[in-house]
């Protein structure tokens, strides 16, 4: 079981809940949950990584009377909102940062570099662990206004 957020006690008691009878719970974290009878029970489950990741846009315009004035913002926001709905362990793919950028009215062309925070820019593809969850917000993304 993989989780993100919540407390231990709260993560503890909702999987007892959902588990069926006599499926073991594996990970690397441990709870305490007592059940119907009062009796002590151990639930495991392992807490996802959180990966932070940056996102650099570079941005083409035909006709800048098109872009609107807060164009930049709708971009990171939009970016980031997307990059936050990547599953656990959903590689990231570099030609699908695009997709959040031309939902902006006048982004005629887009060129991403991403990165997992730390590791460097790359146009290639990021693999990610089983384990891991990307967190964005719009200060993780960067825009650029090309030739």
């Amino acid at each position: 079981i993989l989780v993100v957020g919540g407390l231990p006690a709260d993560i503890g008691a909702k999987l007892w809940e959902c588990a069926a009878g006599g499926i073991e719970l594996y990970g690397t974290e441990s709870v305490n949950v007592t059940d119907s009878q009062g009796n002590i029970q151990v639930v495991n489950y392992t807490v996802a990584s959180i990966i932070p990741v940056l996102v650099e846009v570079t941005i083409v315009q035909y006709n800048a009377r098109r872009l609107p004035t807060n164009y930049e913002q709708l971009i990171k926001d939009a970016v980031a909102a997307y990059g936050n709905a990547y599953a656990i362990g959903q590689d990231l793919i570099i030609s699908r940062w695009v997709v959040p950028c031309y939902g902006i009215d006048g982004v005629d062309e887009v060129t991403i570099r991403h990165q997992k925070a730390g590791s460097g820019y790359t146009t290639d593809d990021i693999v990610l662990a089983y384990n891991e969850k990307v967190e964005m917000t719009a200060d993780n993304v960067y825009i650029e206004e090309g030739p």
